[in-house]
Formats: C-alpha cells, sequence, structure tokens
C-alpha cells in the first residue's frame, strides 16, 4: 500500500466517523424534542430579582478562531441561586424584558444543562397572567438544529463516497 491510498483510508474512516456521529446527534436532538413532557421536566416558582439581556462570547474554532458575541436573557429568582437562559434567534428581547420586571413571580420550565454549572435553559415560561416564552418555540429552534445536524451528516457521508469513488 503506498501513502495515498493510506491518507484516503483515513480520511474516510474519519469522514464517516464524523457523518455517523452528526447523523445520531440530529436524530438524538429530534427524538428527546418529540418526547419531551413539560409535567416530568425541572420547575422553579419564584420571583424575579433580575432579568436583563447579557452578551456571551462564543468561539468556534478551527484553524482560525471565530468570535461570535450573542445576546442571551438571563433570568434570576429569588428561589434559588440557579439562573435562567433564553436565546432568540433574532436577538430581539425589548417586548420580553420589559414585560421581566423585578418582583414579578414566574414559573419558569427549565432543562439542566450541565451537573457542575448553575445555568439553565428555559423551556417555558409563564408571569401571573400570560405566558411569555412558549415550549413550541423552543422545540422549533431544537427542530431546526437536529434537521441540520441530519442532513449535514448524510452530505458529509454522500461526499465521503463520492470522493473515495474518485
Amino acid at each position: 500500500m503506498n501513502i495515498k491510498t493510506i491518507k484516503k483510508s483515513v480520511f474516510f474512516v474519519f469522514s464517516i466517523g464524523v457523518s455517523i456521529l452528526l447523523i445520531w446527534l440530529g436524530f438524538s436532538t429530534l427524538k428527546e424534542n418529540y418526547s419531551r413532557d413539560l409535567k416530568s421536566i425541572h420547575q422553579q416558582k419564584g420571583i424575579i430579582e433580575h432579568a436583563k439581556v447579557v452578551l456571551k462570547r462564543t468561539k468556534a474554532t478551527g484553524k482560525y478562531s471565530i468570535y461570535f458575541n450573542l445576546k442571551i436573557l438571563k433570568i434570576k429568582l429569588n428561589t434559588t441561586n440557579e439562573a435562567f437562559y433564553s436565546y432568540n434567534n433574532n436577538q430581539n428581547y425589548a417586548e420580553l424584558t420589559r414585560k421581566l420586571k423585578e418582583g414579578t413571580k414566574v414559573l419558569v420550565y427549565y432543562k439542566k444543562l450541565n451537573q457542575g454549572e448553575i445555568a439553565n435553559n428555559v423551556l417555558k415560561l409563564i408571569s401571573e397572567d400570560e405566558v411569555l416564552l412558549t415550549h413550541e418555540s423552543y422545540k422549533a429552534k431544537e427542530y431546526f438544529a437536529g434537521i441540520f445536524m441530519m442532513l449535514l451528516g448524510f452530505l458529509l457521508l454522500l461526499l465521503s463516497v463520492f470522493l473515495l469513488k474518485n
């Protein structure tokens, strides 16, 4: 075997592995999103201490690092030390922050992000008199992410097979 064949084989195995990982992640995201029941998810009642938009700097790495500044809504309740976060695709939180004043009683349905972190992902937010964030809007974002990952995995798989044949 020559070096070119070895490189081609390593690339093929690596790309197949990444493809399968992306397809599996997309499928598991869709499955979790479909089977989620708000009755069995974490809930927290409390009074808002503060609700504000914070900038979160995220890093996409590769050959060169790219930084993204994202606006995220952070909600702190008086009943827990944990923080609750909500991301909005259009980065517009004016209406929501206007309704989330200090002293407002709310019920938060949330998903724990990691055991070590004290941050949670808001699935649904209900104030005293109205639903401020719906579970359906969160599900729509998750569906999009799951389908995107699966399509990317299938595309990479097809590209790998095509390059292997040539």
